[in-house]
């Protein structure tokens, strides 16, 4: 597999330490450290388990790169939600072969786990207990982000990736997620499988308007959210990349394509403003569930409030135009990107962990 480009960052939010925060999922590898240097790499986890640690040493000399020397880390913070692959048995399952693959890479270093009660477990306790580190990651970020409220301040943090995006509630500071698990959390859409790169179109919508006739789409993964974004612009081009739904690159061109596919047609042969039009009518689709999912949060978490809204992930772009098209009144909007810098905001999950544990030392 080539090594896709690192998206890199040198942003300093805080004051730096000596602390290193891993966020091992399923399609991604993603790596922060307390200074703010942020790197992400592409993985399909769940089509090569067995290469986990291999991609876990590149990703190590890639911040051994960034920063110029062989860094050592007093502490090394892990989240995952990479367990959930069906490459695994079992999250127990998942949950162990992670941990060992980081343990071959950085077998020197105190390692922590976090953990959905929102805390870190050792490594000898995740073990025993690896359901309570399972797909806990965006309760890290909601930690985070509770740094940044006044006392008894409410919140939402909205988090857009590749995969997923997650909403969690803070009320007085304090994140307050109606499920902890992700079949808790499914069920209170506090957790939504939809992301900016990776989500099948068939999953947003039945049918479309193409060229102005009622026209029923495929149920096929000819085509992925990434391609609509493509298309529209809001994601660059990434010609290296060929994790697409039909193994060419991830370029507009390439894009058109495949979006052509979902309604049985070719690019070529079709005006690009019809193709266009397509891919807004599934953004559209996109924005309106994320909506709902969001007044549905909104409604049974934080009834009656202004609560700031955190905005972050690679679809931070995403997150801003569904808190714009949603009619819900925020005190403020704070995109992570602008605090930290995008390959932070990216990371989100890496860089908080990174943060919470150096509060562990």
């Amino acid at each position: 597999m080539p090594d896709a480009p690192c998206l890199l960052n040198f942003y300093k939010p805080m004051a730096c330490n000596k602390s290193l925060g891993l966020d091992i999922g399923g399609a991604n590898l993603k790596a922060a450290d307390g200074c703010g240097r942020a790197c992400s790499l592409p993985f399909a986890l769940w089509r090569e388990p067995h290469q986990l640690a291999t991609r876990l040493s590149v990703l190590r000399s890639e911040l051994d790169r960034i920063s110029g020397r062989h860094a050592k880390w007093d502490v090394l913070a892990i989240t995952m939600t990479g367990e959930l692959c069906d490459c695994f048995t079992s999250r127990s399952e998942g949950v162990h072969a992670i941990l060992e693959a980081v343990d071959r890479v950085f077998p020197d270093t105190s390692k922590l786990v976090w953990s959905s009660r929102g805390d870190f477990l050792t490594f000898d306790q995740a073990r025993v207990r690896p359901l309570e580190v399972a797909s806990a990651n965006w309760l890290a970020t909601a930690h985070l982000c509770s740094r940044f409220l006044s006392s008894g301040e409410d919140a939402i943090v909205i988090d857009i990736g590749s995969t997923t995006t997650d909403l969690t509630p803070i009320r007085g500071g304090t994140p307050v997620p109606f499920g902890r698990s992700d079949l808790e959390r499914l069920r209170s859409s506090e957790l939504i499988y939809r992301g900016i790169r990776r989500t099948p179109l068939m999953a947003l919508a039945e049918h479309v308007f193409f060229q102005g006739r009622f026209t029923n789409i495929m149920a096929e993964r000819f085509a992925t959210t990434e391609d609509v974004y493509l298309v529209l612009g809001d994601l660059p081009e990434r010609p290296h990349e060929t994790e697409t739904a039909d193994g060419r690159p991830a370029t507009r061109q390439f894009a058109l394509q495949r979006l052509a596919r979902m309604v049985g047609t070719d690019a070529g042969l079709h005006d690009e403003a019809d193709l266009l039009d397509l891919a807004r009518q599934f953004d559209a689709a996109m924005c309106r569930q994320l909506r709902n999912a969001l007044w549905r949060v909104m409604a049974r978490s934080l009834p009656g409030s202004k609560p700031k809204a955190f905005l972050c992930g690679s679809g931070e772009f995403l997150a801003r135009r569904v808190v714009e098209e949603s009619g819900l009144e925020f005190s403020e909007v704070v995109a992570l990107s602008e605090r930290f810098g995008p390959a932070v905001s990216e990371c989100i999950c890496a860089y908080a962990v990174a943060v919470l544990a150096e509060g562990t030392r």
